[in-house]
This record gives C-alpha cells, sequence and structure tokens, in this order.
C-alpha cells in the first residue's frame, strides 16, 4: 500500500459482529482509534452525503479531519504504529482509522462470527 504524506482511510466502524486482523509485513502500519460513537456518526454522514448530495469527497475529508482534532484535543483519540511481523486486532464495532506513509505492506483479514450449529439463537454472542 503506498499513500501520500498525511492521508488516512476514512474513519469507519466495522459492522457487525466481525473483528479485523491487520498482519504488517513491511513498513509501519499506523493507525488511529476513534471513539466508537464518533466513527458511526461520521459513517452515517458520509454516507447520506455521497448518496444523496454532489459534495466534494474533500469536503468530507476537511469534515473528518476537524472532528478527529476535536477528539485529540479532547483526549479520545489512540494511536498506534506497527511494525514488521506485529499484529493489530479490531474488535467488533472499533472505530478507527488507518493512516498511510510512504510504503507499507499489511495482510488484512476478517473473521465473523456466526450461530454455532445445534446452538439456540443468540447462543455465543
Amino acid at each position: 500500500i503506498t499513500g501520500s504524506r498525511g492521508a488516512f482511510t476514512p474513519t469507519h466502524v466495522d459492522v457487525g459482529v466481525q473483528s479485523v486482523l491487520y498482519h504488517t509485513i513491511a513498513g509501519v502500519n499506523r493507525v488511529l482509534g476513534v471513539p466508537r460513537k464518533v466513527a458511526a456518526i461520521l459513517t452515517a454522514v458520509r454516507e447520506k452525503l455521497l448518496n444523496t448530495e454532489p459534495m466534494a469527497d474533500r469536503e468530507l475529508l476537511q469534515l473528518e479531519r476537524r472532528v478527529l482534532a476535536r477528539c485529540l484535543r479532547a483526549g479520545k483519540l489512540q494511536y498506534a504504529e506497527f511494525g514488521a511481523g506485529e499484529t493489530l486486532l479490531i474488535l467488533p464495532t472499533g472505530g478507527h482509522a488507518v493512516l498511510t506513509g510512504r510504503r507499507k505492506v499489511v495482510v488484512a483479514g476478517e473473521w465473523h462470527l456466526c450461530q454455532l450449529q445445534g446452538a439456540p439463537v443468540g447462543a455465543g454472542r
């Protein structure tokens, strides 16, 4: 993955009961942990605007940067770096943004929890 300096993926919540595993092969994987409610609201606003109004991606990124800066000032963000051989597990509905760097190689996988065969509905969750 290559990216522009200081860029990041849009803040998002991995929906449902999935967990995501990021294993860094090379470079540095930089991640912001975002309050779940903030990530969920930003995701909803982004989807609404992109589906109903011709708002430019640039404007959405500016909104998100302002929200992230406000969270930072309030001490609500967590930052972590993962180097080669290190792994990050994001639990279900964890809000996060992945920052880009000069170069990195990351293997990502998603796991979706499901009902066990023969188990009553709601068991194992």
